[in-house]
């Protein structure tokens, strides 16, 4: 059984120490920490984080937070075991309703990912985020990495107006 809940810090402690290989890269590469300080991190400063639970144990963890503290840019993430990838359908299933989530708050994503992460690429532009033609080196590393955005759509943000 797979459910998607809200994170909390046991949740998050319990997938330290298993993430994926491809996310210790990435978060090495990008932060100069081990991917478990940058799950924490990422955790901490996040508005909005889930994890889904497959089985009863944290398998991935996502959320985004304000690029800076007056933005409406936001900075969407996300970490995972290997685990996940047994159920990839049920996972994928929710992606863009996540997103659509991250989108209310904040109009504009825009993050770094990995260039060497071909799974990572293949997911955010399934999820409908545009990439930079070319990657760019980035973080504290020096490799490359593309910038991927999405904006929010303008019919979305019409109908948000007349909620308001």
């Amino acid at each position: 059984m797979v459910s998607l809940v809200r994170a909390t810090q046991k949740l998050i402690d319990g997938m330290k120490g298993r993430l994926k290989p491809e996310d210790e890269a990435e978060v090495q590469a990008m932060l100069g920490v081990s991917a478990d300080d940058g799950l924490q991190q990422s955790f901490e400063l996040s508005d909005y984080t889930q994890v889904a639970v497959v089985d009863g144990r944290p398998e991935l963890a996502f959320g985004v937070g304000s690029a800076t503290i007056s933005s409406l840019v936001g900075r969407p993430w996300m970490l995972s075991t290997e685990e996940l990838f047994k159920h990839q359908i049920q996972a994928v299933r929710w992606t863009k309703a996540i997103i659509l989530d991250m989108l209310l708050d904040y109009p504009y994503l825009e993050n770094w990912t990995y260039a060497e992460s071909r799974k990572s690429i293949r997911w955010l532009r399934w999820a409908g985020f545009e990439f930079d033609k070319e990657p760019q080196t980035f973080g504290c590393q020096g490799k490359l990495f593309y910038r991927f955005w999405r904006e929010r759509d303008p019919v979305l943000s019409k109908e948000l107006e007349q909620c308001a």
